[in-house]
């Protein structure tokens, strides 16, 4: 028994080395790209250059009076600094982003670390330590979100006696508005060119339990309703090189721990990531990639299984499983 909790003990904390190295090389993989990555540099100049003509830029006060100065034809909600249904919509979709990812490229962008290291709600005793665990990152992506959209350079600009304090000048929402519009282009290219090659061990780019879950839903969610005469912005920012390929797949969200071996690899998808692991196996060319997920019926797990022995017997030679029935493994047996 103690050599079992030795071992687990070992397992946790290779875990937790692969975790820290592979947070290390994704915060250091966003500044590569944000400095000095020729892709990036080029897209988000041409998009710039668009945002600062006014030809793509968020809604302001007057967007559909201009047409219809008696504002009953108006495109209704008023600016996207002063809509509140269009703000929280921004939010809803910036906050779908896993934490560690959100920090990393809020600090990168515009030099707010988060909170991590900061204390914050301890809590009371009892409770549970995942929901106070929730909690916090719920806070601290709230003001990670509230960071891109502050600048104190324009405050300073538009604010009282040169204090950077409201009221502000006119001008102000629009040149904010177009602030919020290129960090926001940014962080979401960024992140989505950082996952090119992240390790698994890497956080996930989105939670668990968020709605969206790819780069562009992101932009839609969070833009399409407030950018300014736009139908899809998406292939309006397609003409400029701006692309977005990330889409989270759901078994990069599966939970491989295992605790009961004969109930655990019924359905293959461990089984598959063992294979993979043992036959250093990856991308294209692993099991895992060829899964079919979610392996609920019985019939994909018995799939799942089949590829899992197959696989290790082509990619190490290990013949003696060609005499074992998938179906009883995906059976429990």
């Amino acid at each position: 028994a103690e050599s079992v909790r030795a071992g687990a003990s070992g397992a946790s904390a290779a875990r937790a080395r692969a975790r820290r190295s592979a947070e290390r090389a994704a915060r250091e993989r966003l500044w590569v790209l944000y400095s000095s990555d020729a892709e990036v540099r080029d897209v988000i100049l041409r998009v710039e250059a668009q945002i600062d003509l006014g030809k793509l830029r968020l809604r302001g006060v007057r967007d559909g009076f201009d047409a219809d100065p008696s504002g009953i034809n108006a495109k209704g909600g008023g600016s996207f600094m002063e809509d509140t249904r269009l703000r929280e919509a921004f939010r809803d979709a910036l906050g779908s982003y896993g934490v560690f990812w959100l920090r990393a490229a809020v600090d990168v962008i515009a030099g707010v670390p988060g909170d991590e290291g900061v204390p914050g709600d301890e809590g009371v005793p009892g409770d549970d330590p995942s929901d106070l665990r929730a909690r916090r990152e719920r806070r601290e992506r709230s003001r990670l979100v509230a960071a891109l959209m502050r600048d104190e350079e324009i405050e300073l600009a538009y604010g009282s006696e040169g204090r950077g304090v409201a009221p502000f000048a006119e001008g102000y929402a629009e040149a904010l508005a177009g602030t919020v519009l290129k960090r926001t282009l940014l962080l979401v290219f960024l992140l989505d060119r950082a996952q090119a090659g992240a390790a698994t061990a890497a956080p996930l780019l989105f939670r668990k339990d968020a709605r969206l879950k790819s780069s562009a839903d992101v932009i839609r969610a969070a833009l399409q309703a407030s950018c300014h005469g736009e139908g899809d912005v998406l292939r309006r920012l397609g003409h400029y090189g701006y692309k977005l390929f990330h889409k989270q797949e759901p078994v990069r969200e599966y939970d491989f721990r295992t605790k009961t071996l004969a109930l655990d690899m019924r359905d293959g998808v461990r089984l598959c990531r063992l294979v993979d692991a043992l036959g250093n196996a990856r991308g294209d060319a692993s099991a895992l990639a060829r899964v079919s997920f979610p392996a609920n019926a019985r019939v994909c797990k018995i799939r799942n299984v089949a590829l899992a022995l197959e696989t290790a017997v082509a990619s190490f030679d290990a013949r003696g499983l060609n005499d074992v029935n998938p179906e009883d493994i995906g059976d429990g047996n």
